[in-house]
């Protein structure tokens, strides 16, 4: 009998070691398979008809949790076949149902029930229910993470009275601490995911707003051409009104001139406007408090953006209120078109050396909420058109010596404007917005002035940052792979030029693999960050004796002998790395000539 004992508890040791070994190294998606069929096993091993695993809830908030009743879920059961098709029910161990086992549970007490009529008078509530469920004898393992009891493992027989060793139980409660760490480590590497899954969907939205505004910024530049051109006015005005209507998404785009001598609003400028509007060049001077361009009035113009996010429920004015007369003819027609199109508007001013000139107008065919880089947007185009028509009048008013001289001058500060506007529309910054909201202009540029030249490289360094947020290829798919992915994923899509050519069979160690790749990414760095480069080359060389690797880059390049600001340290690390190999690294540059950074390591 003793030896019969003997081997079934060797029996059982075994099943518990292999459970434990099907746990290593298992993937988050496997966990609940594997813990099922565990169940099943242990379950069938040891003759009972009835297994589950129960945690508690981990929500802190809980007004249950604070008041010692822990709400509980069963996560995982298995039953005997003869036990689902009865359908016999399995209830959760609650302070309701249970309320003398839960107690012991929560201050993580083994139970062992062997014989139900043997329960305290305490627990006679669970007496009921183990005999309205057929339970004869039952075993209830608390399973404890960090010092907490979490949640419990239960078995229940159902069809004969079971006794559970001492033995039995303890092997028990390591597969209790086994089920735990495995659920732990599953809920790390979900919550870990979703972290990784949020984070590249920020990283994304935020790089879809960077090309976003590198897209205005080379339309801005495409104006600035023009702007800075012979043509006509009349050109001019209409190529800008496109442009803006393009860079904002609007349906249409006016520009609208106040004439106070002839008490007109003309219609110098228009794009996408249908054709009830075509024939309509010029509105009476009260038009403008119809128009939503704020209030009439020769000086007292409004000189603020002003936005309309929905036509049908904001409206400024009742067209009702204007009249049929010839004089108004024109607004009632040019209202009801708006009204009949467009959903949401919103206009910005224009103001030529303190003169208020008119509006700039955009139309949208859906109510919409206008951020605070639409309103900046906008204004930079109306700043724009106030810059091109007071280019126009100097060209007009003065000799062509003059001219010339005062188109340099605007030159000058049309390209000041635009690279402190380009910064406004590449970096938002709360800063600015602030100064931009309280009219200190003169803060404003000098702020914008002096970050604007980050643009470019902040596009660059956000290319970096979403690649470097990804597993690293390297083990995987190995050096060859890991720095084509690279090339591919952060200098291409920065617009480099970026080549890797591969000479020989390059099989090397991992250890080998890695500290080059760390050098091939280090140089890379340096001319992504510091050397404005166009075009990077990466050779490896490999054969039974060596392996030489070459990275170089067409950019600025720098001299070595006061190398300690830009990539300083980085170069110290390259060192470091080729000397721990064995190897040797050299770094060849010149200023304005690029650089070549080389290492070689023997096999």
């Amino acid at each position: 009998m003793a030896r019969h004992r003997k081997r079934k508890s060797v029996i059982f040791e075994n099943i518990i070691t292999t459970i434990s070994t099907n746990f290593i190294n298992l993937q988050p998606d496997e966990i609940d398979n594997e813990i099922n069929h565990a169940l099943r096993t242990i379950s069938q091993a040891t003759r009972v008809e009835r297994s589950c695993i129960v945690l508690f809830s981990s929500d802190d908030g809980d007004e249950s949790a604070s008041s010692g009743v822990r709400p509980a879920a069963c996560t995982h059961a298995w039953s005997a076949p003869e036990i689902v098709i009865q359908n016999r029910p399995l209830d959760t161990v609650s302070a309701t149902t249970w309320p003398w086992l839960q107690s012991r549970i929560t201050r993580g007490e083994i139970v062992n029930v062997p014989l139900i009529s043997a329960l305290p008078a305490e627990a006679e509530v669970e007496r009921r229910v183990c005999r309205a469920q057929s339970i004869q004898s039952f075993v209830v393992i608390p399973m404890t993470y960090r010092g907490d009891v979490v949640g419990y493992l239960k078995f229940d027989a159902l069809r004969a009275q079971k006794t559970w060793s001492d033995h039995t139980i303890a092997l028990l409660k390591t597969v209790g601490e086994i089920f735990v760490n495995a659920l732990e480590h599953k809920r790390a590497q979900e919550a870990l995911q979703f972290a990784n899954l949020t984070l590249e969907a920020r990283v994304k939205a935020r790089t879809q707003e960077i090309e976003r505004r590198q897209r205005v910024a080379e339309g801005l530049r495409d104006i600035l051409v023009v702007l800075n051109s012979d043509r006509p006015i009349g050109e001019i005005l209409d190529y800008l009104v496109a442009q803006a209507c393009a860079l904002l998404d609007s349906s249409a785009c006016v520009l609208y001139r106040v004439n106070q001598e002839e008490r007109r609003i003309l219609v110098e400028a228009s794009f996408g406007l249908p054709e009830p509007f075509l024939a309509i060049k010029s509105l009476p001077l009260h038009a403008w408090q119809y128009l939503s361009h704020g209030e009439p009035g020769g000086l007292h113009f409004d000189r603020l953006p002003y936005a309309i996010t929905d036509l049908d429920t904001s409206k400024p004015d009742s067209i009702d209120s204007i009249t049929t007369a010839e004089q108004d003819r024109d607004l009632h027609n040019w209202r009801q078109a708006t009204l009949d199109h467009y959903r949401a508007l919103f206009t910005v001013p224009l103001v030529i050396k303190e003169e208020f000139y008119g509006s700039l107008g955009f139309y949208y065919a859906d109510s919409r909420q206008f951020s605070d880089e639409d309103i900046r947007l906008g204004m930079s185009f109306g700043n724009q058109a106030a810059l091109a028509i007071e280019n126009a009048r100097l060209r007009v008013q003065a000799e062509q010596a003059a001219i010339l001289q005062e188109r340099s001058r605007l030159a000058r500060d049309l390209h000041d404007s635009v690279t402190q506007l380009l910064y406004s529309l590449t970096l938002l910054v709360e800063a600015g917005r602030r100064l931009a909201r309280s009219g200190d202009w003169a803060r404003v540029d000098e702020a914008l002035a002096r970050l604007s030249q980050i643009s470019q490289q902040a596009f660059k360094e956000m290319r970096l940052l979403v690649y470097e947020l990804r597993p690293l290829a390297l083990r995987r798919a190995g050096l060859v792979r890991a720095l084509q992915q690279r090339l591919d994923t952060v200098e291409r899509r920065a617009g480099i030029e970026a080549t890797l050519t591969v000479d020989g069979n390059v099989e090397l160690p991992a250890r080998l693999e890695e500290e080059l790749y760390h050098i091939a990414q280090e140089a890379l760095n340096n001319a992504l960050k510091h050397a404005a480069a166009t075009t990077i080359t990466v050779y490896i060389l490999a054969d039974e004796r060596r392996i030489a690797l070459e990275i170089r880059d067409d950019g600025k390049g720098l001299d070595l002998s006061t190398a300690g600001g830009e990539g300083g340290i980085g170069l110290s690390s390259m060192h470091e790395r080729a000397e721990k190999l064995g190897g040797a690294l050299t770094i060849t540059s010149v200023p304005g000539q690029g650089t070549t950074v080389s290492v070689t390591v023997s096999l």
